[in-house]
């Protein structure tokens, strides 16, 4: 039913609508009419058409496949939707950012497919300098907050580099300043040209694009960063947060050289070295062919003279030993050491001799002590004493053989530096002889301790109350544990424990007699 005929049904049942109501119903327009009237209205309106308006930034959104800008102005209690197209805003200066007052120019539109009015923009500036200023500051802040223009940071600049990375506006007078000064301070080293966009909205992805394939480079020893003087605009890329951490974050250094020597970006604070020019960053970053040949001459001279210099040291040495004893007479150098051979060997002997003297009187008093009434439990005391001091005794033979080996050494190098062949021979046979009387005056006292040790233990077998028990002898106690060793030390009706070897027996005392 179309809405002509409802009407007429309507009407016949004296309900349909008024002449004015039916007059504003034939009066609808589409929503398609009533959006380009209203595009059309705002286009011819000139006061629209080239306007400045002024806010802050939010919402920022750039979208790279197409280089469109989206975003909203806003004030203290009104926002107004911006667009910026790639064609447009390829001129810009700086990449807009949330937070930002600017001043954007354009002209206000209705996008029909959502029914909103926008702002076309076609230019955007700070709102003043200290716009800019303030947002460099506020991120200043913050990344030093972070660490990241602390020096424990920096990576050390090569030496000698062989390949540098040089990321810059290709033929721009920042590059060719560049390529002029490494080639003149260092032309052997190579240099690798990573041409970027330096200044605009594109600029950010362009010199991080560039960072990256440079750390790329396995061989690339560091990287220059670097770019002409201009306004704080124009250098605005270099404090944008991104850059920052890619230049933080880089394997090989940085060395910048932005701008003029006024100029200080965030860029230059993070990299590993600040050069004032871009000529300034190409001088830190080779060092100069003519100071290096000079300081080679110089070296060659300073060692020369040095070698000189030992050379008449040396001889001079040379002829002092010429007249020392030693080469007059080299059979000499032996008299002393043949004496301190000696002295060494009676002073091992005699010591070894008290050292078991020792030993045996102290075994002996132990002997005659408490292995009579404890014997089990002290017998293994004078053993393990014993095996200690044999342990000393032996590290002590075999330190005074090693230092008599260390010593025998040192003579003998000395005699075959000056060939007395008949002393060398006495003395090898003297030394030999030596040891084997040191190593048969050891095996004797160890011997005779040994010896000595299982006389001693013999003895204590002997004197063992379980080989007496084993003759048929029997221990008494009393029922305190007492052994009884008079019978009138009891009396009669006493219980008694009689222990034989294997066995023993409880008894009851009855009599008691002398014998």
């Amino acid at each position: 039913m179309d809405l002509y005929a409802f009407n007429k049904s309507v009407e016949k049942k004296g309900e349909g609508p008024s002449d004015s109501n039916l007059q504003k119903t034939r009066n609808i327009i589409s929503v398609d009419e009533i959006t380009t009237r209203i595009k059309n209205l705002l286009e011819k309106e000139l006061e629209l058409n080239d306007i400045n308006v002024r806010g802050e930034i939010s919402n920022f959104h750039h979208h790279v496949p197409t280089g469109h800008m989206y975003f909203k102005l806003k004030s203290k209690d009104s926002q107004l939707k911006c667009v910026s197209f790639r064609q447009m805003n390829r001129t810009f200066k700086f990449k807009p950012q949330d937070g930002l007052s600017v001043i954007c120019s354009g002209n206000i539109g209705v996008y029909a497919g959502r029914g909103e009015y926008q702002l076309y923009v076609k230019d955007i500036l700070p709102d003043g300098i200290g716009a800019l200023h303030d947002e460099l500051e506020r991120l200043k802040r913050k990344l030093r907050e972070l660490g990241l223009f602390n020096n424990e940071h920096k990576k050390p600049l090569p030496a000698y580099p062989r390949k540098i990375g040089v990321i810059t506006g290709a033929g721009t007078a920042a590059f060719q300043d560049i390529i002029k000064t490494l080639k003149r301070r260092f032309p052997l080293v190579k240099i690798v040209l990573c041409s970027a966009i330096v200044q605009g909205i594109y600029a950010e992805e362009s010199i991080i694009a560039s960072l990256q394939k440079l750390n790329g480079l396995d061989d690339l020893d560091e990287i220059i960063l670097a770019r002409g003087g201009g306004s704080l605009e124009d250098l605005w890329a270099f404090n944008l947060e991104k850059v920052v951490l890619e230049i933080f974050n880089s394997q090989k250094p940085v060395i910048t050289g932005i701008g003029h020597q006024t100029d200080l970006t965030l860029a230059d604070l993070v990299s590993d070295l600040r050069a004032p020019t871009p000529t300034g960053a190409a001088e830190l970053a080779v060092p100069d062919q003519n100071e290096l040949s000079d300081r080679i001459v110089k070296t060659g001279k300073n060692l020369k003279l040095s070698i000189l210099n030992m050379r008449e040291n040396y001889l001079i040495k040379l002829e002092s030993l010429k007249e020392h004893m030693s080469f007059r007479d080299p059979v000499r150098i032996l008299y002393d050491p043949r004496q301190k051979l000696d002295e060494i060997h009676y002073r091992l002997i005699r010591e070894s001799r008290s050292l078991l003297v020792n030993e045996k009187e102290r075994l002996n008093a132990y002997s005659q002590h408490r292995l009579l009434s404890r014997p089990r439990d002290s017998l293994n005391i004078p053993k393990h004493r014993l095996d200690s001091k044999q342990f000393e005794l032996d590290l002590f033979f075999n330190q005074g053989f090693l230092l008599k080996k260390d010593l025998w050494g040192y003579l003998n190098q000395a005699l075959f530096r000056n060939r007395p062949h008949t002393e060398l021979i006495w003395a090898d046979h003297r030394l030999a002889a030596l040891s084997k009387e040191l190593i048969r005056n050891v095996t004797q006292i160890i011997n005779d301790s040994k010896g000595i040790f299982k006389e001693n233990l013999g003895i204590l077998r002997s004197l063992s109350p379980r080989n007496i028990l084993d003759r048929g002898y029997a221990r008494i106690q009393d029922a305190n544990g007492e052994i009884i060793k008079d019978a009138f030390r009891t009396n009669a009706g006493d219980i008694i424990q009689i222990t034989f070897r294997r066995s023993s027996l409880t008894a009851n005392v009855k009599t008691r007699r002398r014998n």
